[in-house]
């Protein structure tokens, strides 16, 4: 068994450097030996499938990571019983997997076992991190009294274990005080709960900590909703000081900090600050962050080549595209069909998107012949792969539509419109978003070449559609009605046109009031 000992060891040592691509098949090849030699349901296996497990963990692939943390479990309860200490670290991981994968309730019950057998150890650290993971559990999906004696218990335990002035006593605390803040109903004041973990991250992480910042913030927001505005003001500035003197952070982990106290500038009369403030912010692009992230992030756990990394340098072409930063949303269009065509085939319906979304790209660039070829490519792909009565098909018909409309071909341009919308029409039904949304770029067409009998004509089917469920938000039906009017309006329907206006502005009344009203929630939930 040298071999596999020593492809256990290069893998943990690709692991623990966080290169999961290359740990990942050293796993499975030391398990498949394994096997080999001692049959598939050896106690031995135990370790390698919990290896192998962690890596699918790291990567996202949540079902194959669960069942490879069942089957470590089941050997392990043949060779130590259901209560052994050994499966404790199988049942947090089996549970933590659950959780990500969105299968709360199937979470529990591995969290409730580890925490039994922990019950009966004397590791009062363990068990203390166990009980905060299954509180967060029980406060995400809504059920904040079952996360409470969770929560104290836990903040007792570490008290206990670790001595009252640990930083994990101040997790806990702060943990604690945000459950008492954001739901009154417990009736307990959390104030005492933020100036200790306050305190505590500021002895153990020093004054300009950016988890201090975040101690400052909720503070103060505390104080600010008992109305103790001179006490919150230094509060609030110094934990934005701190956030401006760590220009390394990200948007995500700082604008809901920054939105917070341009909310309590504005509340204070304090407007030009708050312009201020939202000046120096509004650059950022959430969004695009998050796909950045999510592309570094499946780089290093999937891999270079792997086409779920691919998806995501697509979704971040989409965004730099969104953004104008045409340049860079190239290298990734190509970069993302690259890999795409060297690990899903050349006729693969993923390939046609990327050939879709580089053609875009190429279109708005007026490099029309070269965005021309691309989309036939993909339809031909999608042809063969979907069928043409497939909505993908009609999207690259649309898109054909807008090619040609832009080479001044409006002739071949209605043609494709209306050829995507029967197949939209088969596909996905009258009553879908793809339908109206067609029908309004076929209505957009018309009236861009001021041919506007035809724009009410297909405005009127899209009236009928939108007054149906479908999956449209209200402003976008304003759109929706704003364009028809305009068409009316250019016909002479004046009052029709006029009415059309006012359910324009009542649904952009009414969606201000929800905004109004989703700003004094704002709080209702972490």
């Amino acid at each position: 068994m040298d071999e596999v000992s020593r492809l256990t060891r290069e893998a943990s040592e690709f692991y623990r450097a966080g290169r999961f691509p290359e740990a990942l098949p050293l796993y499975q090849q030391a398990l498949t030996l394994e096997e080999e030699v001692f049959g598939t349901e050896h106690p031995s296996l135990s370790g390698p499938l919990h290896n192998l497990a962690n890596v699918y963990y790291v990567q996202e692939r949540y079902g194959e990571a669960e069942a490879a943390y069942l089957r470590a479990l089941s050997l392990l309860e043949r060779e130590h019983g259901p209560d052994a200490s050994e499966l404790v670290d199988v049942l947090l991981w089996l549970a933590e997997t659950r959780f990500q994968s969105w299968h709360y309730e199937e979470a529990k019950e591995p969290y409730s076992r580890a925490i039994a057998i922990l019950e009966k150890q004397d590791d009062k650290e363990k068990l203390a991190g166990a009980l905060m993971r299954q509180a967060h559990l029980h406060y995400f999906v809504g059920e904040y009294a079952e996360s409470e004696p969770l929560y104290l218990r836990a903040l007792e335990l570490r008290e206990q274990a670790l001595g009252p002035e640990h930083l994990s006593v101040a997790n806990s605390a702060g943990q604690l005080a945000r459950l008492y803040h954001l739901h009154p109903e417990f009736g307990k004041d959390p104030e005492q709960l933020y100036r200790r973990a306050l305190a505590l991250r500021e002895k153990e992480q020093g004054p300009e900590h950016v988890d201090v910042a975040e101690s400052l913030y909720r503070l103060a927001d505390h104080l600010r909703s008992q109305e103790r505005v001179e006490e919150a003001e230094p509060l609030y500035a110094r934990a934005m000081a701190i956030l401006d003197a760590h220009p390394e952070l990200s948007g995500n982990e700082t604008s809901w900090m920054r939105s917070g106290y341009v909310e309590y500038l504005r509340e204070r009369g304090r407007e030009e600050e708050a312009k201020a403030l939202e000046e120096r912010t509004e650059v950022w692009n959430a969004y695009e962050e998050i796909v950045r992230a999510e592309v570094a992030k499946r780089e290093m756990t999937l891999g270079s080549e792997h086409p779920d990394f691919a998806e995501s340098l697509y979704s971040l072409a989409n965004s730099c595209f969104f953004e104008q930063n045409y340049d860079e949303a190239e290298g990734y269009f190509l970069r993302a069909l690259s890999i795409r065509e060297k690990a899903l085939g050349p006729e693969h319906a993923d390939v046609a998107e990327s050939l879709n979304g580089l053609a875009k790209l190429y279109r708005v660039k007026k490099r029309y012949e070269e965005a021309g070829e691309l989309i036939e490519r993909a339809a031909r792909i999608q042809e063969q792969v979907l069928g043409r009565e497939h909505a993908e098909y009609a999207r690259t018909m649309e898109h054909k539509a807008l090619l040609a409309e832009e080479r001044g071909e409006p002739d071949r341009a209605e043609v494709l419109y209306g050829d995507a919308l029967k197949i939209y029409r088969k596909a996905s039904g009258e009553e879908s978003r793809e339908y109206a949304e067609t029908l309004f770029h076929f209505t957009a067409f018309y009236v861009r070449h001021e041919q506007f009998r035809e724009a009410e004509a297909v405005s009127e089917e899209l009236m009928q559609v939108s007054e149906k469920k479908i999956d449209v938000s209200e402003l976008e039906k304003a759109d929706y009605f704003e364009l028809r009017a305009y068409a009316l309006e250019k016909l002479g329907r004046v009052e029709e046109a006029e009415t059309l206006r006012l359910r324009v502005k009542e649904i952009w009344a009414d969606n201000e009031r929800k905004d109004d009203a989703g700003e004094e929630d704002s709080d209702a939930s972490i």
